[in-house]
């Protein structure tokens, strides 16, 4: 058993010590918690048209496709999507700003984020969606949208790495369904800094593995999540 335990321990799908020597950071920072601010959306800074009505469409579409064969519930029931300009979604005070960059070290400008409201029970999805460039890509919105879902998915985990490793695979499993391919299984060598850099480049290494993002989704939220089950992860590692 303890021999077991030993090799439990040391199976991560990264490992904390080889993320501080890489990047130079605290172990302890991935500990903070903090829940971005529920803020009220005001009608006039909801962006409603043609094209986001049609993306709309298109995202629900695809999740009803993912949901045939994950038998996991993904709809929009308990969650809410709202686009919004950049500049709206980024409008934090100063002690907010240094919350979200000691959480995601270095996190300067949000595409868009997903906060409970426990008061009405329903997750708040904020994406950037800016018609005033005139440059509204439907991709990035569908990127910027699948990965916020991904936060809704399980329970919020504590470790904000972990956390973003799992929006990401979601938004990776999206893809794949939407344009037959995974996002982020190609090869980055990016060593830019932040949270977010990081799980796109670990979740890249675990699909080129082999490993399907099912498998990193059910480990996550520790559920069954089409075939793949939460010690699937595990079974791999200790196998090769």
């Amino acid at each position: 058993m303890t021999d077991i335990k030993l090799k439990m321990d040391k199976v991560k799908i990264v490992r904390l010590e080889e993320l501080v020597k890489m990047y130079k950071i605290k172990i302890e920072d991935f500990s903070k918690e903090y829940e971005p601010p529920i803020k009220r959306i005001e009608r006039q800074t909801r962006i409603v048209s043609e094209e986001t009505k049609k993306i709309i469409s298109r995202f629900k579409k695809t999740l009803t496709q993912i949901k045939k064969d994950s038998g996991y519930d993904l709809t929009m029931k308990g969650r809410r999507i709202f686009f919004q300009d950049i500049e709206t979604i980024n409008d934090e005070t100063e002690q907010e700003k240094q919350k979200l960059r000691e959480r995601y070290h270095g996190l300067t400008q949000k595409g868009g984020d997903c906060a409970r409201d426990e008061k009405e029970g329903i997750f708040v999805i904020r994406v950037a969606a800016s018609e005033k460039e005139k440059n509204l890509c439907p991709m990035q919105i569908l990127e910027y949208l699948s990965h916020e879902y991904g936060h809704t998915l399980g329970e919020r985990l504590k470790d904000v790495f972990e956390e973003e490793l799992k929006a990401y695979a979601f938004s990776s499993l999206f893809f794949r369904y939407f344009l037959g391919e995974s996002l982020y299984k190609k090869d980055s060598s990016s060593y830019e800094e932040g949270i977010h850099k990081m799980a796109q480049r670990e979740l890249g290494k675990i699909l080129r593995a082999g490993l399907s993002e099912e498998v990193v989704i059910s480990h996550l939220i520790k559920e069954k999540f089409g075939k793949a089950k939460p010690t699937d992860l595990f079974d791999f590692f200790l196998d090769n």
